[in-house]
């Protein structure tokens, strides 16, 4: 990465990307579009970290949704602009409870004011979403339990209803999903959102954390709710939806993207963080067809250059980012894709075998061992998802769990820090991210070190 990097650095000046390119962008793209977003990416744009690629889907994700208003009220959205906000008034994001989208402004605003986005952090934050409250998923005393939101508030233990991995939940095979009851349950999904969104009009995206949420807790949420959330938004609300996976994509869940385990493609998908293996920061925003065409001016009124994505950074796809970028790619696809290649994966996602989406569930953190510490007394869930384990400690009676209570998990981090392990809680959740090139004897190791400190405390 290094000589890469320094190759770039010698090889390409910076000069501003509007109306220049390089071999690395070329490249990069070709990389972005032949992966995450093969078979429905077909535009990528480019900024300078994981927040503004956010800033950049929203953009994109009202200039669709005011676009496809405006055709259905039988008018061009270019002439419709100076009545628009009047016609629809504020317009809101659909977004998940404990969502994290980042820091800029837009970003917070997008999601409901929490520890990260308070009044204390930035008085200009005005919140502009309807939450919705996700079904998640927790492993206690080695069972799965689904936490059903509101109003039902329940949780449904499978016991030994259903196998012990975590795969069962992703496996689109009906003969899994019927031993959990799904069709019951994915009623049981669209009523609540249903009560949740339908009230609400001027819904404009929805923009979502696919299978774990990064900075909300390290949650894992159910695939079936986020399935029927998305199909409630595309068939109701008729809006588009943008997957945040800055912090779940390029195999940190184990697959190149989480769509793959979702089995359902975004219109707007962002990317950041392993994009570029850590060593720059670059943030990118794929896009369908679609998206890019609501930008296009099609010579309706002249105005031609203001109707376009007026959105840039000074060092946007600069040169030296794309080429960790490609460098990463190079890497993934040598090593991993190699074992879960396109075809591969989704031969597994159909598959009724046993070995199905096996590289996401064990190739790092044992199962087994996982399992073991989700019985541990002062344990609420343990659950682990390709590079990502995620312990969730208890919390006394009359304390409320979250980012400020961390009581439990600094007892575990000195402990922790005196074996070598060094590690940062979210709150009263403990957890261990490694790399996608991260062997499992070295997961083993740790694991091993973290039963250590869970008995003797």
């Amino acid at each position: 990465m290094g000589r890469k990097l320094g190759h770039a650095a010698s090889r390409y000046g910076h000069v501003i990307f509007p109306t220049n390119a390089h071999k690395p962008v070329l490249d990069c793209t070709r990389h972005l579009l032949s992966g995450p977003g093969q078979g429905w990416a077909k535009r990528v744009f480019y900024s300078d970290n994981g927040s503004t690629a956010i800033e950049v889907a929203l953009k994109m994700a009202f200039r669709k949704y005011l676009s496809d208003a405006a055709a259905r009220m039988g008018k061009s959205f270019f002439k419709f602009e100076v009545e628009g906000e009047e016609a629809f008034g504020e317009i809101k994001v659909v977004t998940q409870r404990g969502a994290y989208h980042g820091d800029t402004l837009a970003c917070m605003n997008a999601t409901e004011k929490s520890v990260f986005n308070g009044w204390a952090q930035f008085p200009w934050n005005k919140e502009a979403c309807v939450v919705v409250e996700p079904a998640y998923l927790q492993q206690k005393d080695g069972a799965w339990v689904v936490k059903l939101p509101h109003p039902s508030d329940e949780e449904l233990n499978y016991g030994n209803k259903m196998p012990c991995s975590l795969s069962a939940f992703f496996d689109d095979c009906k003969q899994v999903l019927l031993r959990r009851d799904a069709e019951a349950l994915e009623v049981l999904y669209w009523d609540a959102i249903d009560m949740a969104l339908g009230p609400h009009k001027s819904l404009g995206a929805l923009l979502i954390e696919p299978v774990c949420q990064g900075a909300g807790g390290m949650k894992f949420i159910d695939p079936l709710w986020q399935r029927t959330l998305i199909r409630y938004c595309r068939e109701v609300k008729q809006i588009p939806v943008i997957f945040d996976e800055i912090f779940v994509g390029l195999y940190r869940c184990g697959a190149e993207s989480v769509r793959d385990l979702l089995g359902v493609d975004p219109d707007i998908a962002c990317y950041g963080k392993l994009l570029t293996g850590g060593q720059v920061p670059l943030g990118v925003t794929l896009a369908t067809e679609e998206i890019f065409e609501c930008f296009l001016d099609n010579n309706q009124d002249g105005k031609g250059k203001q109707r376009a994505l007026l959105h840039g950074h000074s060092y946007t796809a600069y040169p030296l980012g794309c080429s960790a970028a490609n460098f990463a790619f190079e890497k993934y696809n040598a090593l991993l894709k190699r074992e879960c290649g396109k075809a591969k994966w989704k031969a597994n996602y159909n598959s009724t075998s046993s070995g199905k989406l096996v590289h996401c569930f064990d190739r790092y953190w044992d199962e087994g061992s996982v399992r073991q510490i989700s019985q541990y007394g002062s344990v609420e869930s343990a659950v682990a998802l390709g590079t990502v384990l995620s312990v969730e400690l208890a919390v006394a009676a009359g304390e409320a769990a979250g980012y400020t209570n961390t009581a439990g998990t600094e007892r575990l981090i000195r402990s922790l820090a005196r074996k070598g392990v060094y590690c940062r809680p979210l709150g009263n959740v403990l957890y261990f991210m490694c790399s996608p090139f991260t062997s499992k004897e070295e997961c083993d190791g740790l694991l091993e070190k973290l039963h250590e400190v869970m008995n003797l405390t």
